[in-house]
């Protein structure tokens, strides 16, 4: 099992770079939120604060600090996430996956689908600090955040031996970014 360490700002729709680091205290990678346009940033920043969140637009990166491996999270355009919200998945400039969303009244749901046989369903409790990663029925991540805070802090383990911690972290990122965006 591996654990990751790392903070956000409360203001979510920054696009600083977060640093994230192991057990040890050594910087591993990267995460941080960005637009592709202006109107990505406006229906974020300007019309999703207005709309709960539900004009949201935004993508993340997770970049190694000790390869150029790295893995990408675009969101499809709106008109393609009238019923939940999709992002395609890339690695290094590939495509690996699609990841969805589904809200509900009690848990919100995220999952990453690798393929015809390959899913992690990413969980979570409304207003729970904790969220669950499950990949063939085994957690494979755990995280806990402070919340209500200047600055959120993010403890993550990963037991997966299956999937990159990257890939895992850049899923979780995806999901905690799309729940504060819209709650």
């Amino acid at each position: 099992m591996t654990t990751y360490f790392y903070r956000e700002h409360l203001i979510n729709t920054s696009q600083q770079e977060s640093v994230v680091s192991d057990a040890e205290n050594k910087q591993r990678y990267t995460v941080n939120l960005f637009y592709n346009s202006k109107w990505q940033r406006f229906l974020t920043q300007g019309l999703g604060a207005l709309m709960n969140g539900s004009t949201s637009v935004f993508n993340i990166t997770v970049k190694s600090s000790e390869t150029r491996s790295n893995y990408s999270f675009y969101q499809q355009p709106l008109h393609k996430n009238l019923i939940g919200t999709k992002w395609d998945v890339y690695h290094n400039g590939d495509t690996i996956g699609l990841l969805k969303t589904k809200l509900d009244v009690s848990k919100d749901t995220m999952w990453l689908e690798l393929g015809e046989e390959q899913s992690i369903v990413f969980e979570s409790v409304k207003l729970s600090a904790k969220t669950y990663g499950y990949a063939r029925d085994e957690t494979v991540v755990e995280a806990h955040t402070e919340r209500f805070s200047p600055v959120s802090r993010h403890e993550i383990e990963i037991s997966s031996k299956e999937h990159d911690d990257m890939l895992l972290l850049g899923v979780f990122q995806t999901f905690f970014t799309f729940l504060e965006l819209s709650s």
